[in-house]
């Protein structure tokens, strides 16, 4: 199942993520932000002082790293994406786990909430951050269980 979640994760973020390189790379408004943000914070840019916006200094640090691996494209962004719904994925599947014996059932639970954090098309910086949630879900039931069975 780790295989298969480690191929499908990608093939569906290129046809749903708009940082996907199937999408052209300047067509939305706060991604080019944070991506901007963040070449110019690795590019030697000091925040707040050369540039400035509502949001934290986390996203613009995530999307400087996306920008870091590809300077000219959201390729490095789509791939820390993959990353991080890698990782919601597996912290889906083990909150399921606790609940549901059946491991081909908890991999389609899993499948069934990416579907539900798809639910917007207007700005995907936040996917990069459904895990954390995930994690603070899985915690009070039981810290063992992803490494069960």
């Amino acid at each position: 199942m780790v295989l298969l979640s480690i191929v499908l994760v990608p093939l569906l973020l290129l046809c749903l993520s708009v940082d996907s390189p199937f999408y052209e790379v300047w067509g939305r408004i706060d991604s080019s932000w944070y991506f901007t943000a963040g070449k110019g914070w690795f590019s030697g840019m000091v925040p707040y002082v050369d540039f400035t916006d509502s949001k934290g200094p986390l996203l613009w640090l995530i999307y400087g790293l996306g920008s870091a691996i590809n300077h000219y494209n959201y390729v490095g962004v789509w791939l820390l994406t993959c990353v991080s719904y890698f990782v919601t994925m597996w912290l889906i599947y083990g909150i399921s786990h606790i609940f549901i014996e059946n491991k081909w059932l908890c991999f389609f639970v899993s499948l069934l909430m990416l579907a539900v954090y798809f639910n917007s098309f207007i700005n995907f910086s936040h996917h990069l951050f459904h895990h954390y949630f995930n994690l603070t879900l899985h915690l009070p039931f039981n810290s063992n269980s992803l490494f069960k069975k």
